[in-house]
């Protein structure tokens, strides 16, 4: 092999090895640039009160969660348009976690509402929040479906039980 051989495979080696450092250069910089999420963010953490609803599959892990869709509902007087997320799940009890617990939302800005209503097998509840002169309001409501009459009266249930939950996060009005 010539010398006259060697200069071309060195550009071409120089220009591979220029070219990969690069690339690496390149993801790591965007690794660095763009945070990666952490575990359980709270909603002062994330762009938004939107994130309610992307949070609850970790809030109730062992539920089958459906996308979120957009869709319109009626609240006292008013018709109101936002965004609602649902799930089912079967379980021994119901409790769920962050999805029910008020101290949470308290803490993260949301006042209780004065919807909120216990029945055998189900409940919903509300929260509002206000910000710069926009109201929102939180929906959150679950029900059993596994309930079966009783001859005397009343609903019994037997658990495992099939469990519906359901938020709806309205539209800053």
């Amino acid at each position: 092999m010539g010398r006259g051989n060697f200069l071309p495979i060195l550009a071409a080696t120089f220009i591979i090895l220029v070219t990969t450092g690069f690339i690496l250069f390149r993801y790591r910089l965007i690794g660095q640039i763009i945070p990666s999420p952490s575990p359980n963010p709270t909603i002062n953490e994330t762009n938004g009160d939107e994130q309610i609803l992307i949070l609850l599959p970790q809030w109730v892990p062992q539920a089958k969660w459906q996308p979120i869709e957009t869709t319109d509902s009626s609240f006292r007087d008013k018709q109101l348009t936002g965004i609602r997320r649902s799930a089912t799940l079967i379980k021994e009890d119901d409790s769920f976690g962050r999805f029910g617990d008020e101290k949470y939302f308290t803490s993260n800005g949301w006042i209780i509402g004065d919807l909120n209503a216990d029945m055998p097998g189900g409940s919903t509840w509300n929260y509002i929040k206000n910000t710069n002169g926009k109201q929102r309001i939180l929906i959150l409501s679950y029900q059993n479906r596994s309930l079966t009459p009783n001859p005397n009266g009343g609903v019994s249930a037997n658990c495992p039980c099939n469990f519906d939950l359901h938020a709806f996060l309205s539209d800053p009005f």
